[in-house]
């Protein structure tokens, strides 16, 4: 969907759905590799700027999920 996206000029989407590949990928920083050689300098700089909101997202995922886990109802 990142790459459909960006083909119709919607960075923004396209950076979107990278970000999700990222956060779903086993090995990011492969993925980030191969992003970085292929993507648009503007566009692989958005993402950049990206994973620390992913990062956040996940860590808050991650707690609502422990806290669920924990609720005895």
């Amino acid at each position: 969907m990142g790459e459909l996206w960006l083909s119709r000029g919607e960075h923004r989407m396209g950076v979107e759905h990278l970000s999700n590949a990222l956060s779903m990928c086993g090995q990011p920083r492969e993925l980030l590799k191969v992003f970085k050689h292929t993507l648009p300098p503007k566009v692989f700089e958005m993402l950049l700027h990206k994973i620390p909101l992913i990062c956040q997202q996940f860590e808050a995922d991650m707690n609502e999920q422990e806290y669920l886990e924990d609720d005895p109802d």
